[in-house]
């Protein structure tokens, strides 16, 4: 009965199943759908705006994991499919979502909540990414971008205000090094890609970062935090 109500506004992401949120559900629906649409297992990770807020046996991971099936969640019904699950109910910042087949993905989406709020200000910095600085967390946002812009890594190096502040590994160097991979740290979305890490929580007296291909950087920008206040 709650069908034609889900359906009448706009998914928050298309994929093999159309994705709506309401009222704290999300919901998966696929018209012209039969039993074998749904015979492989749904994937299902959230990740809080604060990682603080997942549970004691998820912080490793980063993320919340409410996997299911559809014969649990699900019904089929006049030629439709919908599956519908609660959410957690601290403040989300991006969902994973799809099918997979035991040992693969057979397809997937990302719903990032907090996309429309991190680019809300102006960025830090801008490059071949814009650099946002919010509560904490530096993100990297690119439009339009796909999957050839986030291939190479990236390079991030955080200068203490204090240099006693790094760890005891780092202190010949005299930064911090917080290089990753956008495979652990991003998404590609809607013909954007965005990735978010954590900073440290010492005062910063500068960040440089960019991206590099093995040898050579192919971008960098550096900024000092405190002159953006």
């Amino acid at each position: 009965s709650e069908y034609p109500s889900i359906v009448s506004t706009e998914p928050a992401a298309r994929s093999e199943f159309d994705l709506y949120l309401d009222e704290g559900k999300l919901y998966y629906v696929k018209e012209s759908c039969g039993s074998d649409d749904v015979q492989d297992g749904f994937f299902l990770h959230i990740v809080p705006a604060d990682l603080d807020d997942l549970p004691d046996n998820r912080e490793q991971y980063g993320f919340d994991n409410l996997d299911f099936g559809f014969d649990v969640r699900g019904v089929l019904f006049d030629g439709k499919c919908v599956a519908s699950i609660g959410l957690p109910q601290y403040d989300i910042a991006r969902i994973t979502t799809g099918q997979y087949d035991g040992v693969n993905r057979i397809w997937a989406a990302e719903i990032v909540s907090e996309y429309p709020s991190i680019v809300s200000t102006e960025p830090a910095a801008r490059s071949e990414f814009d650099l946002y600085l919010d509560e904490g967390k530096l993100h990297y946002v690119k439009e339009p971008c796909n999957s050839e812009d986030v291939q190479d890594g990236f390079f991030l190096h955080i200068v203490p205000a204090d240099l006693d502040d790094l760890p005891d590994a780092r202190t010949e160097y005299g930064f911090d090094n917080l290089d990753f991979g956008f495979d652990v740290h991003g998404v590609l979305f809607d013909g954007k890609c965005l990735a978010s890490i954590n900073l440290p929580q010492y005062d910063i007296a500068r960040i440089t970062t960019g991206q590099y291909d093995g040898i050579d950087r192919i971008w960098e920008v550096e900024f000092a935090p405190d002159a953006l206040e």
